[in-house]
């Protein structure tokens, strides 16, 4: 690398570094720690499979898991090597150093499927380095992490965890192709729904910028799993059993986080939702719909800068079976919480 820029480099992050120690009076010092025992040994993974063998057995093994997902079938564990800590040492008071977080070198992801009995069918063991932002973590069959929540711990002052409620879970590819089919009953029609690529045109204005929303919070009026907020991403779709007859689809703010209090939109004047739409299915019917915003991509969204909590109207746009499955083939299937 020229010498110039890697100067002009190091001038930026001490430059960075010096605005945010006059902005909050601290200054960050990475510091190693020393190695720490991992929240599982390699011998005890290696006995996943080999000597453990059912759920039960594996429960004893590591506990139980952080995540769950499919009914149960699928068990997800994360943890994290820590290789240091960052210590906020103030410049204008005479406080003690406090800690400032933990400095992650690498993510690990178990996930273990189980049959219907609960014997182990499969094991996959994920090891990446820290991702940046909010992309997610994923094994190589296509069953991905993603959503991670900040935590206080009392090591290193706040950890980032997944927990099973918030965080979202998605598969693709073979993980897709491994996830438990829905079958209707007779007073029942099957739901499959995603977000429409028109959301990918709106803005949200914050006080961070404008950005492109990549989630919506998605609640399905009278389902097991989506009766309650829950984050739909920008390019995957949603699967549920719906009972027949009328029902309602609701969409939050996309600029709200779907696990947050006041996730939904509201009508000012009558504090009702108003991002909310009504569909009909038939007994035995499957259903396919893309929910899309009805507003123009040049007013942004939800439509004025100073009223980022304004309501605002969807549409449901109902999909031909086979046209709406080739939609729908590339995506990747969220996996809700029980």
């Amino acid at each position: 690398m020229d010498p110039l820029v890697r100067s002009a480099g190091w001038r930026a992050v001490a430059g960075v570094t010096l605005l945010a120690a006059l902005v909050t009076g601290c200054i960050p010092l990475p510091v190693p720690v020393p190695d720490m025992n991992p929240r599982y040994s390699t011998a005890q993974l290696d006995i996943v499979g080999r000597e453990a063998t059912t759920a039960t057995s594996i429960r004893a093994e590591l506990g139980s898991p952080d995540l769950t997902r499919d009914s149960g079938r699928i068990w997800i564990y994360t943890w994290h090597k820590v290789s240091g800590m960052f210590i906020d040492v103030p410049i204008w008071t005479d406080d003690p150093a406090s800690p400032g977080g933990a400095i992650v070198s690498k993510q690990y992801l178990l996930v273990l499927e189980f049959d219907a009995d609960g014997n182990l069918q499969g094991k996959e063991l994920a090891q990446e380095a820290p991702h940046i932002g909010d992309r997610p973590y994923c094994t190589s069959s296509g069953l991905c992490v993603a959503g991670e929540a900040k935590r206080s711990g009392e090591t290193f002052g706040y950890v980032y965890v997944f927990e099973d409620q918030s965080s979202t879970v998605t598969a693709r590819g073979q993980a897709r192709e491994r996830v438990t089919r829905l079958e209707p009953d007779g007073d029942e029609c099957l739901l499959t729904v995603w977000p429409s690529d028109e959301w990918k045109q709106l803005k949200i204005f914050g006080p961070s910028g404008d950005r492109r929303p990549d989630v919506l919070p998605l609640m399905v009026e009278g389902t097991a799993h989506w009766w309650h907020w829950q984050s739909l991403p920008i390019g995957t779709y949603a699967r549920m059993i719906v009972p027949a007859g009328p029902r309602l689809i609701s969409v939050g703010d996309p600029g709200s986080d779907a696990n947050a209090d006041g996730a939904a939109a509201f009508v000012e004047s009558t504090q009702e939702q108003a991002s909310a739409a009504t569909f009909r299915c038939a007994a035995g019917e499957q259903v396919y719909l893309a929910i899309g915003p009805t507003m123009p991509a040049d007013r942004g969204f939800p439509g004025a800068r100073k009223d980022a909590r304004k309501g605002f109207p969807i549409v449901l746009r109902a999909v031909e079976s086979t046209a709406g499955q080739a939609m729908i083939d590339n995506m990747a299937q969220v996996l809700p919480p029980e």
